[in-house]
């Protein structure tokens, strides 16, 4: 990988540069907690720190977390052993924070592949370590999504969906039939299966989402256009999302838990919208099939149908 461009960016002397601005007090103390641990681990685990997101653009919120890239080399746990490093310090108290540990190797070959997520991480983010280093790009000035990083990520996305919608097609069945009486924890594979194929729709019609939490305002957005879903569809999914966000306050016989008609339609929803992106995808002549999956679409691929409340039948 030596001699790319984005190694000798990386690796090219910068000028100082201030912390990311929006950090809090107990944010940039927690951040540099972290570091220090990071750095002081043997065998040289830290490759690179960089502070992306919010955070970095300077457009945070009051409920805006910490977002991190932490880079390591290749050694055997490096990966798993910065994860732990995250919960040894005496660190602030209620720092929000996502932290992603990738190898750096693992990183380089996902931008060389083009792929939206690292692609606006480098574009957005500043680095801390081993040199500050403010973003590539103008604050919020994302690099366009391109064909060959959609080429690289639907197909995975895709999978992931459909195998999220075949779990939930079990736990429905498992719900109805009074087996399974958690209808909050049914509802997780629908939330996920609608996750990813939002991912994929986005980028058919090129929009580029870096984060979970954004989906709902960029398919809002973007994509669900007058005339194109009809309002029960729309409203839907909108409860899906506003359920969504409300998922950390389910307890155990509390007003907000979720019911078996509710888990049923988001499953029924969950369904709708990976068959929506799929379709947008295949209109604007994107390959959707993995090519050691192809055909496979419609077979196992597919969850069964099960009866439902008086709707197409999921």
């Amino acid at each position: 990988m030596s001699g790319t461009p984005d190694t000798e960016d990386r690796d090219r002397p910068t000028a100082a540069a201030p912390d990311p601005p929006t950090l809090e007090p107990d944010e940039r103390l927690w951040l540099e907690s972290y570091l220090e641990r990071l750095k002081k681990a043997p065998g040289g685990l830290l490759e690179r720190l960089v502070v992306y997101g919010s955070k970095a653009r300077g457009d945070a919120g009051p409920t805006s977390d910490v977002d991190v890239l932490v880079l390591v080399g290749d050694a055997p746990d490096a990966v798993g052993n910065a994860r732990k490093l995250l919960y040894d310090g005496d660190d602030p108290d209620g720092v929000d924070h996502n932290v992603v540990v990738r190898t750096e190797a693992d990183w380089l070959r996902d931008l060389e592949k083009e792929l939206p997520f690292p692609r606006n991480v480098e574009a957005e983010g500043v680095q801390i370590h081993p040199v500050h280093r403010p973003a590539r790009r103008p604050p919020g000035d994302r690099p366009p999504v391109t064909r060959k990083g959609i080429r690289h990520a639907v197909p995975v996305w895709l999978k992931e969906a459909r195998s999220d919608l075949k779990v939930l097609a079990y736990e429905i069945g498992e719900l109805k039939d009074g087996r399974f009486k958690d209808p909050g924890m049914a509802a997780r594979p629908a939330f996920d299966a609608v996750f990813f194929s939002a991912m994929a729709w986005c980028l058919a019609r090129g929009v580029s989402v870096v984060r979970r939490k954004d989906l709902p305002t960029s398919v809002e957005r973007h994509l669900i256009e007058p005339g194109a879903l009809d309002p029960g569809w729309r409203d839907r999914i909108r409860t899906l999302w506003a359920a969504w966000k409300a998922e950390v306050d389910w307890r155990p016989g509390g007003d907000a838990e979720p019911t078996v008609d509710d888990a049923v339609e988001w499953a029924e929803t969950a369904r709708e919208f990976c068959a929506l992106a799929r379709d947008t995808l295949g209109a604007a002549g994107i390959e959707v099939d993995p090519p050691d999956e192809a055909g496979t679409e419609g077979n196992a691929a597919e969850p069964e149908a099960a009866p439902a409340r008086p709707r197409p039948a999921f």
